[in-house]
This record gives structure tokens, sequence and C-alpha cells, in this order.
């Protein structure tokens, strides 16, 4: 983080703080489209469902879509944890800033 006034550090918190939240919103989002899926097996939809393991997987019309949203929210949460690892590294830099 290249922060250097106080200034600069809130802005910075403060557009952190809006990405993380929209990015929990997609999250939010993409685990309630699961819910939009008709599994054969008649199973409740959600990211937890193994269709690998169901003796349908090769004919059901569902699994791909499953899968889809899977990969999705996966690539989702992956992206947040970046993000937060960078805000993580803000905070470092905003208290070694108030420390010294």
């Amino acid at each position: 983080m290249n922060v250097s006034n106080p200034t600069e550090m809130v802005a910075c918190d403060q557009l952190f703080r809006a990405v993380l939240q929209r990015e929990s919103t997609a999250i939010a989002d993409k685990q309630n489209e699961f819910t939009n899926v008709i599994c054969a097996k008649g199973y409740n939809v959600s990211s937890a469902l193994n269709c690998d393991i169901c003796e349908l997987k090769n004919t059901c019309t569902a699994k791909t879509q499953i899968d889809t949203l899977k990969q999705d929210l996966n690539d989702l949460i992956d992206k947040k944890l970046k993000i937060m690892n960078k805000y993580a590294e803000l905070q470092d830099a905003i208290k070694n800033y108030l420390l010294s």
C-alpha cells in the first residue's frame, strides 16, 4: 500500500469497505441463484450439493448449471479473499502510521 497521509488512508479504508460490501452482496446473490435450480432428484440445491455422486449425473440437465454456479461462487470468494488481504495490508499501514 502506498498511502502516506491520513486523508489517503481514510479514503482507501472507505473504498475497501465499499468494495468488500459489493463483493459480499455478489456472493449472497450467487448463493441465492442456487435456489432457482431444479434438481431431478428433488434435493435442495446449494453450493454444498455434490452432483458427482448422483446416479443421474450423466443425464441431469441441472448438473452443468450447478457446476457453473459453484465455479462462479468460488471465483467470487477468491476475489473477496484477495481484497481482504489487501485491506489487511492497508490496516497494517494505518497502524504503523499511528504508532510512528
